[in-house]
């Protein structure tokens, strides 16, 4: 299994913060054959950071080179990843999610080979995709 880190998993475990679910970490040290950030989470780093800076803080660019040191693979964004967002249908009765930004993780895990995206957002759990691995 190749983990994809949501925006909020991959900036706890580098940060530090407490927040990181156990689970979450244990699968991150070894769990995983490979463990991977988004362009869509530098995206959306890179946004939030500019608009609100002590509610970000980190910047893109500490927040890739952090991510680089620790060895995690790097996921750019294809067509085929857009392409997926016409296949993500929320279940009947889920609590619709607005976030763009989870919506393109989701569709990134489920294109790629062996990926699973990583997340402690339940919202996704509504979308039904065997890549969603919530902790």
């Amino acid at each position: 299994m190749r983990l994809l880190l949501d925006t909020h998993i991959a900036l706890w475990y580098v940060l530090g913060d407490r927040r990181l679910p156990a689970k979450a970490r244990d699968l991150i040290h070894g769990g995983a054959r490979s463990v991977h950030y988004s362009v869509v989470s530098v995206w959306e780093i890179a946004i939030k950071h500019g608009i609100a800076p002590k509610k970000m803080p980190i910047s893109d660019e500490k927040f890739c080179t952090y991510a680089d040191s620790l060895g995690f693979g790097f996921v750019p964004l294809a067509r085929r990843h857009i392409a997926a967002l016409k296949t993500l249908r929320l279940e009947q009765g889920a609590k619709e999610h607005h976030d763009p930004f989870d919506r393109m993780l989701i569709c990134q895990a489920k294109v790629e080979e062996d990926f699973r995206l990583l997340t402690h957002d339940a919202l996704l759990q509504g979308y039904k995709e065997p890549c969603v691995l919530l902790v």
